[in-house]
């Protein structure tokens, strides 16, 4: 029986130094994709939802509409967080609030039902695809 210790043996001498490198860089290359990818879309997540809420409110006027008024950035920012986190999101948001500002919760506004108009309904459809985000990961299979 001959000693095949020999034949499993891998020689570094064959192999081409160009491919080594292009291999190396493809697997580099395949990270570097992975990570860009996920950056642009917590990006995307992070400016998509107050950009549509922006538009719904002040664009489309709902905020008029309901007797509100504007929404400067922040409170687009902090309305849209409100939306699409669950309900610890939305009580860490109102204790934030309540901290900072504790006479907000004692200011009275006086709203109405906007006028049943094409726009109004379009700036509410918005607002409700928003708020369904998080509802929309917790759908049940049957079979």
């Amino acid at each position: 029986m001959a000693d095949r210790s020999d034949d499993w043996s891998f020689d570094m001498s064959k192999i081409n130094p160009g491919c080594l490198f292009a291999g190396g860089l493809g697997i580099g290359a395949l990270a570097a994709g992975g990570v860009a990818v996920f950056a642009a879309l917590a990006a995307a997540a992070l400016l998509i939802g107050p950009f549509f809420f922006w538009l719904s409110w002040n664009v489309m006027d709902l905020g008029e509409a309901v007797g509100i008024g504007e929404l400067g950035f922040w409170a687009i920012v902090l309305a849209t967080v409100f939306l699409v986190v669950d309900w610890f999101g939305k009580t860490v948001i109102a204790a934030i609030v309540m901290l900072f500002d504790p006479g907000w919760y004692q200011a009275e506004a006086t709203l109405q039902w906007p006028d049943p108009s094409f726009k109004h309904f379009v700036a509410v459809a918005i607002l409700a695809a928003l708020a369904s985000f998080p509802h929309a990961k917790h759908s049940s299979s049957s079979g």
